[in-house]
């Protein structure tokens, strides 16, 4: 899952790093002994394809499943005398393998879909992230494991479909997906107009206060990206509930995502990004 990303507060976030780089090392040390302790679920996703994309989302909505100590990212080009819109953040993958400890490897393909909102932390140490609003899932552990901390996830159908398009080489040129339960039922697709990059690590964050208090999804990823077109129907989902317009779309840019990554969830803070988290590449092969 690649770390959501808004033009304006990519600037100064990346500024901001570049500030702060002589005093990281220490930093980093604290964040991630900090993870460790508070650690509540870690696993692993491999050969993933995901369509990554940004939409508008009416603040009136969307500000009422935000905590007050996050600030929403604005989307810009309202017209003037508009209700105001900020950026939502949907991802929807599928992943050819999951390994969730105490079970044995999930053989896929399984499909998720996460719909979140980008913020940017306004008290405490968090980072700038997605504020998770949905998220639902294939996968019969993940939905298990994530359920057991909190987390509202929903069931998708079995009946759920991938169809990964590939060059004669094997590289992933778009996917295609037919999502089915939990209010869900849509179809999606997306194809790359330039070449996946090279492999590169990557973080994202994602929050979510639960029950029990408020916890991080931390996505340490091994991806490549290409921009892509893609093209969808949500208005039959609950995503149309928060949409700043009719969630129908026909070849907008958005991004395909090709890789791996490994998970926690924690009540701290996420660890720093590491080449092979689990000592092993976590791209496809």
């Amino acid at each position: 899952m690649t770390r959501p990303r808004i033009p304006v507060i990519v600037t100064v976030f990346a500024a901001l790093v570049l500030a702060l780089l002589p005093v990281r090392a220490l930093a980093d040390d604290e964040i991630a002994r900090d993870s460790s302790e508070r650690s509540l679920l870690s696993y692993r996703e491999s050969g993933c394809t995901e369509i990554n994309y940004q939409r508008g989302g009416l603040a009136s909505a969307v500000r009422p499943l935000v905590p007050e100590r996050f600030a929403l990212a604005d989307f810009p080009g309202v017209p003037e005398g508009a209700p105001p819109r900020v950026y939502l953040l949907i991802s929807e993958v599928t992943c050819d393998r999951g390994r969730f400890p105490g079970h044995a490897t999930s053989k896929g393909p399984y499909t998720f879909v996460i719909v979140s909102a980008s913020v940017t932390a306004v008290e405490g140490d968090q980072r700038d992230g997605a504020y998770v609003l949905f998220y639902v899932t294939e996968n019969r552990t993940q939905l298990a494991a994530l359920r057991r901390l909190g987390w509202p996830v929903t069931s998708l159908s079995r009946r759920t479909t991938s169809l990964i398009t590939r060059d004669t080489s094997g590289t992933v040129l778009g996917s295609a997906l037919h999502v089915v339960g939990g209010g869900w039922n849509h179809d999606l697709t997306a194809m790359s107009n330039a070449p996946l990059s090279s492999v590169e690590p990557s973080t994202a964050e994602y929050y979510r206060d639960t029950p029990t208090g408020p916890q991080t999804l931390c996505f340490d990823n091994l991806v490549s990206v290409a921009p892509a077109w893609y093209s969808g129907d949500l208005r039959g989902t609950p995503f149309a509930t928060i949409a700043y317009v009719p969630p129908r779309f026909f070849m907008y840019p958005g991004g395909l995502v090709v890789g791996g990554w490994s998970v926690t969830v924690t009540t701290g803070s996420c660890p720093t990004s590491s080449a092979s988290p689990l000592g092993v590449p976590l791209a496809e092969s």
